[in-house]
């Protein structure tokens, strides 16, 4: 007698899906240590812009030449893809990491860009949050408080960075927003992000941006080039657009509510950032009202 196991490509799938989430947590998480490491090195945010963009742009021209997404694409959609997640969204970011610890990264990139994201929403389609959401947006903003009052002794000026990172979320929350709407496919995210913010950014950087590409280690240009340019660019986007097919989008926000924990963590671990007690506290009340916020849906009212 022979068994057989209906489900079990289905539970593979499933597991390789939870699988890919684990490790965009992990990649996002370190992306932002890594990017706080190269803000205390020589290197400007001009040329840690261009490591991601040049990387990536150049990276993603094969792709681009087989499925030649700007065919479906207006030129109003383009640019607006382009610039709501490109060149000023990474300075905000980069320079933010120059005022401020990588653990503030995760907590106000990452907590309000579902509170960003949500508000559009409502604007732009009368979606009203469900209560749960709400209770998440207010855990956020607690939570993002309490980290206010957590200011290391080495970044007096967090504050800057901090604003920087609730700029660059509100940007990506934009980006987001437009992506859900039209639909927008990986090729398409890969023409308009990388490739076109490349080759607008890289000739003005080469041309007129200052740089210390000169004062810096080949092992730490190596090491932003790969995060920046390919881990953090193009092996994140792919896995997170497959782990999304393969257990939604909401299981995959559930994950990403992780990242100023884990974020956290490797800080410590790795470049030596103290957290403290309410720093840890301000973490955990933002995870728990990130997962609100992104996991639990509205219910959409019946039209009749």
């Amino acid at each position: 007698m022979t068994i057989r196991f209906f489900n079990a490509p289905e539970m593979s799938d499933k597991n390789l899906g939870f699988g890919a989430a684990a490790i965009v947590l992990v990649i996002w998480s370190s992306w932002m240590v890594v990017s706080r490491v190269g803000a205390l090195s020589p290197l400007t945010a001009y040329d840690i812009t261009t490591l991601r963009f040049g990387i990536a742009g150049a990276l993603s021209i094969p792709v681009l030449l087989i499925f030649k997404p700007w065919r479906s694409l207006s030129w109003a959609r383009i640019w607006a893809l382009t610039f709501s997640a490109g060149i000023p969204y990474q300075l905000l970011i980069y320079s933010g990491f120059e005022f401020t610890p990588a653990v503030h990264a995760g907590v106000y990139m990452n907590a309000f860009l579902p509170v960003f994201t949500l508000s559009i929403v409502f604007v732009l389609y009368r979606h009203l949050p469900s209560r749960l959401q709400v209770v998440g947006v207010i855990a956020i903003l607690v939570g993002a408080f309490l980290n206010l009052t957590v200011v290391p002794e080495s970044s007096p000026e967090a504050w800057k960075g901090d604003i920087m990172f609730v700029l660059s979320a509100a940007s990506y929350s934009v980006f987001l927003v437009l992506v859900r709407k039209w639909d927008v496919t990986t090729p398409q995210i890969l023409f308009c992000v990388f490739f076109m913010n490349g080759l607008m950014f890289v000739p003005v950087w080469a041309l007129f941006l200052p740089s210390a590409f000169g004062e810096t280690s080949l092992p730490q240009i190596l090491l932003q080039g790969f995060i920046q340019g390919v881990l953090a660019s193009l092996i994140g986007l792919v896995l997170a657009a497959y782990a999304t097919r393969k257990v939604g989008a909401s299981t995959i926000a559930a994950f990403m509510s992780g990242v100023p924990a884990f974020a956290a963590v490797l800080a410590m671990i790795f470049i030596d950032e103290p957290i403290g007690i309410i720093g840890w506290v301000s973490i955990l009340i933002l995870t728990a009202g990130i997962g609100l916020v992104t996991v639990y849906e509205p219910k959409r009212r019946n039209p009749n």
